[in-house]
Order: C-alpha cells, then structure tokens, then sequence
C-alpha cells in the first residue's frame, strides 16, 4: 500500500471509526491467544509423548513440560510500531 493511501485508511479508521491501534494491537493478541488454543487444542502432547517413547512416568511429564513450555514462547506475537 503506498503512503498516501496508508494513511488516508488509517485516517479513516482513526476519525470515522475511532479505531486506535491500542484497539488493534489488543484485538490481534485475542485473536493470537484464540488461535494458538485452538491450534493447542488438537495437538495432544500427552498422547505423543506416550506413543513415542519409553521414558518413566517422571521422564515424561519433564518432557510435556520442556515441549509445552517451547510451544509458549513460541507463540509470543510482538507487536512494534513503525
């Protein structure tokens, strides 16, 4: 989009709408937050862990552990201003 045009929509959103990016910037972390349980929803990591190895009950939950908390900082969305 070229800067004239940028900033008409973001005028437009801004003094029509009375959008502001505090609104979008907490509307895409819900969508994000959303989405990643989502995603997290159909991957059962218990089951995968389970399946795949034969590591003792402890041995395990260290893993579920090590992957759930991968899986989160992977999720991280940082949002920066131009």
């Amino acid at each position: 989009m070229s800067d004239k045009r940028y900033t008409l929509f973001r005028n437009y959103m801004a003094n029509e709408l009375g959008i502001t990016r505090d609104d979008i910037k907490a509307w895409t972390m819900e969508a994000v937050a959303i989405e990643a349980k989502r995603v997290m929803a159909q991957v059962n990591i218990a089951e995968l862990v389970a399946k795949n190895s034969v590591l003792s009950s402890q041995e395990k939950e260290s893993v579920k552990r090590l992957i759930a908390d991968q899986v989160a900082k992977a999720i991280v969305v940082t949002l920066t201003p131009k």
